[in-house]
């Protein structure tokens, strides 16, 4: 089949365009290759950048040892007890008012935070205290309930302890 000249046009015939589009389709095998080094590459730093389990478990321990130094620093500034509330569910704080525990419900640091899903808190120490809303508690000396928590997920577990003095430790169990 061949296409008529027509007003300065040049003649080309059907198979030589067909042949022309034809060489040019497709990927070669060194494209191909390149392409699955680049979705490796990219899978990979994926994997880098997703922390591990039990890093979730060390961030969450270092969290609560954070909040409770506040904790602590806030019943010195206000002058007013301050402890420690834990459910199965999370922790918060609360200050002793004259009608008993008021948790502390601002928007602040100090308020109810719920633990991240596959991560628990179970309570050590003291013992026999886990039925109280308080086991802990910081007076406006700066001193506290002596205090051991662990935290665990992903197979990894550490201790969060606060002593008799207020110091708060995180130690990693396993």
């Amino acid at each position: 089949m061949a296409l008529k000249a027509e007003k300065g046009l040049t003649q080309m015939s059907a198979p030589a365009i067909d042949q022309q589009t034809s060489s040019q389709a497709g990927f070669t095998l060194l494209e191909a290759l390149m392409v699955l080094v680049i979705v490796g590459l990219l899978a990979g730093a994926a994997a880098l950048a997703t922390p591990a389990p039990s890093a979730r478990a060390e961030a969450e321990a270092e969290r609560l040892a954070a909040r409770l130094v506040l904790a602590r620093q806030d019943s010195v500034l206000r002058n007013r007890v301050v402890g420690l509330m834990m459910t199965d569910q999370g922790y918060g704080f609360g200050r002793l008012e004259a009608t008993g525990w008021a948790p502390i419900e601002d928007a602040g640091p100090l308020r109810y935070r719920a633990l991240p899903d596959a991560i628990e808190a179970t309570l050590l120490e003291p013992e026999g205290q886990e039925g109280l809303a308080v086991p802990v508690r910081f007076d406006p000396l700066g001193a506290a309930t002596p205090f051991a928590a662990e935290v665990e997920g992903g197979g990894a577990a550490f201790v969060v302890s606060v002593s008799a003095a207020g110091t708060v430790d995180v130690g990693r169990v396993r």
